[in-house]
């Protein structure tokens, strides 16, 4: 299953989400108890905009593994895609709780702000961007909303600090830079 598997991640990372999904069932097939392969089936999923049925791997994945912190924050990103903010702000919480996967933690706490600011919770989200960079420093598109909230308070200087971090880190990222123009 781990070659299935394995190969179902490349296949992901390259954008092919029908062989993605195909390795991944059949890594499923050789281990029907493979926790991460039911994660990675979820995001498949979630990438294909095949929703419900991502909600239903990551539910898996879960039960499988109730500690899997990834599964609980891509569970909440599911929730929230198909407006079930309740659920999602639930999930993200869940990955935070449990705190046994620093990326998870981080991608959580970022999922949560995010969650926070739709809803106009500007300090609640400031709180959890800051919180993502506690536990993944590196973490810059954690940087880049961070930088927002501080550009939409009027604080500029540090809003243009974040960015300007953001974009060290990942010099790629999609429309920094406009925002330091």
């Amino acid at each position: 299953p781990l070659a299935h598997y394995n190969l179902a991640g490349l296949h992901l990372r390259q954008g092919n989400w029908t062989e993605a999904l195909k390795a991944c069932e059949a890594a499923l097939r050789a281990d029907p108890f493979f926790a991460r392969a039911y994660l990675r089936k979820g995001t498949i999923l979630a990438q294909m905009k095949r929703l419900s049925e991502a909600v239903a791997a990551f539910e898996q994945a879960i039960a499988l593994d109730p500690e899997l912190a990834m599964a609980h924050n891509n569970l909440g990103l599911a929730y929230q895609a198909l407006g079930r903010v309740s659920e999602a702000r639930a999930a993200f919480l869940r990955a935070i709780e449990l705190d046994t996967d620093a990326l998870a933690t981080a991608f959580a706490h970022n999922n949560l702000g995010n969650l926070l600011r739709q809803q106009g919770d500007d300090e609640g989200a400031l709180r959890h961007y800051l919180l993502a960079l506690r536990h993944k420093p590196d973490y810059a598109v954690a940087w880049v909303n961070l930088g927002d909230m501080h550009a939409k308070k009027g604080n500029f200087a540090e809003a243009v600090r974040c960015y300007e971090e953001a974009l060290r880190l990942d010099p790629t990222l999609p429309k920094v830079r406009e925002r330091l123009q």
